[in-house]
């Protein structure tokens, strides 16, 4: 094989080790992204703290259930989520629509038997 046939059949292979690019950066979560969402929450009755500053976020399709004692706030938390309760402080969101301000209704738009 003479040296022109050698030089002519060979190819270049283009280098495919381009540096990796940076991963996209991480988005801080919204109550929006969440089926239910608590920040905070917080009730009390004069001196009695009902509920301390919960912070929950519970995604869409998880199962959650509240298990504790008498008076740990687990129906306290379950009246403000179904904005039957105004809490002292904090915030509470139900399909990314909050639950805890005065002109909102979050518990109309939840079906009495979900499917």
């Amino acid at each position: 094989m003479s040296d022109d046939a050698a030089t002519s059949s060979a190819t270049t292979v283009a280098s495919t080790d381009a540096p990796a690019s940076a991963p996209p950066p991480l988005r801080t979560p919204t109550p929006a992204d969440f089926a239910i969402s608590t920040t905070q929450l917080t009730k009390r009755y004069g001196s009695l703290t009902a509920l301390d500053s919960l912070d929950l976020h519970l995604s869409k399709g998880d199962v959650f259930g509240f298990i504790g004692p008498n008076g740990a706030g687990k129906s306290t938390t379950m009246k403000i989520l179904a904005g039957l309760l105004k809490p002292t402080s904090g915030t509470a969101h139900v399909l990314g629509r909050e639950v805890t301000s005065k002109s909102s209704s979050a518990g109309a738009e939840i079906p009495p038997n979900p499917t």
